[in-house]
């Protein structure tokens, strides 16, 4: 488990990196969701085809979770930021992208 770090703003609206374990707060009242990057395979093809499969399939589900468990290397391209990488696991990119978001965004 990652730590959860979450901020408020003046009107009481909260602020954190979505991932798994902060999935259950979004329950909890309105949520609005902007995508912070887009980790994925530095291999041209397989980047390709990852992209493809989620545009055709969307972020949830069988399809999604079976490119997650794809080999490496994995890249984060953050939006309105670098590309961070490569990583050998997708877990490794993942953990960046969240270190940047912190250090970036004040998360």
């Amino acid at each position: 488990m990652n730590e959860i770090v979450i901020s408020f703003d003046e009107s009481g609206a909260a602020t954190f990196v979505l991932d798994s374990d902060t999935t259950p707060l979004t329950a909890l009242g309105k949520s609005t969701i902007e995508r912070a990057s887009h980790v994925c395979p530095v291999n041209r093809f397989k980047r390709l085809a990852f992209l493809a499969l989620r545009l055709a399939f969307g972020d949830t589900g069988a399809v999604a979770d079976w490119t997650r468990r794809w080999s490496g290397p994995w890249q984060a391209e953050m939006v309105e930021g670098p590309r961070l990488g490569p990583y050998a696991t997708r877990a490794e990119a993942l953990d960046a992208e969240r270190d940047w978001i912190r250090a970036n965004r004040g998360l």
